[in-house]
């Protein structure tokens, strides 16, 4: 990785768009007017699974990181965006803006790029976390590594190491909610920023990272690995959490599941045991998660909050953040994009275990 060059530069210099669309020498055109995006990229970053799509849903893919929907979710009557595909007719894509009730439609743009929008009305879907396991030192059989902000309780896990683009160091990521700073928590743990200024292994109490940057739109946090600290790249994995072999594009992610697909079979390490599988059924943008993989059901548990979702490839899906409840009272965990965190956070892989 060349120094004092992001990620997203570095991409773009290898011929490819961080969001996942192949671009070489500037043609993106072939295959009678389809186009190829990358699905897949292994932990070089290279692609690791392509696939041709149709030029309309190519340009949707571009819409949906757009400016305009950027400035779309922020605003406070919005709840998500995302792509609408008809499983019958492939061709007729839409953005879905969901909107709260008593929401004006006439407020809203009747297009993003060359597509027509629609609505639905949804009272506010509200985001948890879950809680940690305050007081309970966990010693997990199988899952991932536990970690949190202090030494009497697993408020967390470890989502994967990763190094930083610029210096190459060592980079220990897990969603920002764990080791946010309360007000009345403040003054003891003697911090300049609201997060902790330390990661600990919650059993020793040992400083495994510290504080370094946030990506407050994936609700990720990075923690520069310790050098004093043991071995946390390699440290405390099982068998039966697979080896990160690479990682969903979003433009992979929203390709699958916009016109009715899953993602199937995706593995939840956190502190807890790892055997647990979901299907990842939605795509999203939101301004209380970015980039959001919305699972078809509530799996997740106390202290699983920054683990990962594997797919049975060992590919990254997304980060564990916690779940979302409808107006029916449906549960449903979420996480955001690994690709964006990735990006957010200003890292890269190298080829090791989570």
């Amino acid at each position: 990785m060349t120094k004092n060059l992001n990620r997203r530069d570095f991409l773009r210099r290898s011929g490819a768009f961080a969001g996942g669309i192949i671009t070489l020498s500037g043609q993106t055109r072939a295959r009678n007017d389809r186009v190829k995006i990358v699905v897949k990229r292994d932990l070089k970053g290279n692609p690791k699974e392509t696939k041709y799509v149709d030029n309309r849903l190519y340009q949707a893919l571009l819409a949906s990181d757009s400016d305009a929907v950027d400035r779309l979710i922020k605003r406070s009557e919005v709840n998500y965006v995302r792509i609408n595909r008809s499983p019958s007719t492939p061709e007729d894509i839409r953005f879905l803006i969901s909107i709260q009730r008593g929401a004006d439609e006439q407020q809203f743009p009747d297009r993003i790029g060359d597509f027509r929008t629609a609505f639905t009305h949804e009272s506010v879907t509200k985001i948890g976390h879950g809680e940690s396991l305050e007081g309970e030192l966990v010693t997990p059989v199988v899952g991932g590594v536990e970690c949190g902000a202090s030494d009497d309780e697993a408020e967390g896990s470890i989502c994967f190491v990763a190094n930083d683009t610029s210096t190459d160091e060592y980079m220990i990521v897990s969603a920002e909610h764990v080791f946010q700073i309360n007000d009345s928590q403040y003054e003891a743990f003697e911090t300049s920023q609201y997060h902790a200024d330390h990661l600990l292994h919650p059993q020793s109490g040992e400083k495994l990272g510290d504080y370094s940057r946030v990506d407050g739109p994936h609700d990720a946090i990075a923690y520069s690995h310790r050098s004093d600290a043991y071995d946390v790249v390699s440290a405390d994995t099982y068998e039966s959490i697979p080896d990160i072999s690479g990682y969903w594009t979003w433009s992979g992610i929203e390709e699958q599941l916009s016109g009715g697909g899953r993602i199937s079979d995706v593995q939840l390490c956190g502190v807890n045991d790892s055997y647990r599988l979901n299907d990842a059924v939605y795509s999203s943008r939101s301004a209380s998660l970015d980039h959001q993989v919305t699972y078809e059901s509530d799996r997740g548990e106390g202290g699983d909050s920054g683990g990962i979702w594997i797919d049975q490839y060992g590919d990254l899906v997304s980060m564990h953040n916690g779940y979302r409840t409808d107006f029916y009272g449906n549960q449903q965990d979420i996480g955001a994009c690994g690709e964006k965190i990735l990006d957010g956070l200003d890292l890269y892989f190298l080829p090791l275990y989570v």
